[in-house]
């Protein structure tokens, strides 16, 4: 039987034997611990002389970190001008996620970007606006005559960069012009559309090149902030008469055959 003497002098002599081998000091045994070897320390931690290695102090990660950020909160906001000249919350709720996966973030961006796919317009408009005023953007009313110009004026920019054609450009810049009230900065897409039809139902005579080149001068001077010329009917083509206005809505056709309206 061991008693509880014999036990404690066991202990003992186990110390006193351990204590007579040489022991590495605590800081080492922490170093040894983290699996840094000899030799590897830079003593500039511990007050000596600068190690041979330099650290690269080149900001190329938070340059490109802040590019990304950059290019996100601009590619978010086409979103949001796209979201208040159509009122379509999907894309914008599409747009607030990648815009979270690329680094930009704010409290409500992040509701918005969990919204569920079936409540994504009534989302966007609850939390769309305050998302907006956390990242310091200027973006219109939803379907404010003003939204429906800055709306214009997105797809004006991506025509130009080569998106789309100039015939559909024409067509959907005709609708905005309609859905703004009028708006004078987009007088000039009033009519253009119409050329194209003409074209090809013979009505004129022309290339289909010469309209191409009208509307991207009319989308040039809209992006560009440039005071429209007015409704462009006919100019194209030397030696015709203008070309009607615009296709009538079909309210007003239809008001018109049962004489309503002149």
């Amino acid at each position: 039987m061991i008693t509880l003497g014999g036990w404690w002098g066991r202990r003992r002599a186990a110390a006193n034997a351990s204590s007579s081998t040489p022991s590495s000091t605590p800081a080492v045994e922490t170093l040894e611990t983290l699996g840094v070897v000899e030799g590897s320390v830079d003593t500039r931690c511990m007050g000596g002389e600068a190690a041979d290695d330099s650290v690269d102090q080149t900001p190329s990660a938070d340059v490109d970190a802040s590019d990304q950020v950059s290019e996100a909160l601009a590619t978010f906001k086409d979103a949001a001008l796209t979201w208040a000249g159509t009122g379509y919350g999907k894309p914008l709720v599409d747009a607030a996620v990648d815009a979270l996966a690329a680094g930009l973030d704010s409290p409500t961006l992040r509701i918005l970007a969990g919204a569920p796919a079936r409540f994504a317009d009534e989302e966007a408009t609850e939390y769309g606006p305050d998302t907006f005023d956390e990242l310091g953007l200027a973006v219109p009313e939803k379907h404010s005559p003003e939204a429906y110009l800055e709306l214009a004026k997105l797809k004006a920019r991506r025509f130009l960069a080569g998106e789309g054609s100039a015939r559909s450009v024409s067509i959907e810049l005709w609708q905005l012009y309609q859905q703004s009230d009028y708006c004078a900065e987009l007088a000039d897409f009033s009519g253009l559309d119409d050329w194209y039809v003409m074209l090809d139902d013979g009505v004129i005579e022309g290339e289909t090149s010469a309209v191409d080149a009208a509307v991207r001068e009319s989308a040039q001077r809209l992006v560009d902030g440039l005071p429209s010329t007015g409704p462009r009917l006919g100019g194209a083509f030397v030696g015709h008469e203008p070309p009607p206005p615009s296709r009538e809505s079909v309210s007003r056709r239809v008001l018109r055959r049962i004489r309503i309206v002149p």
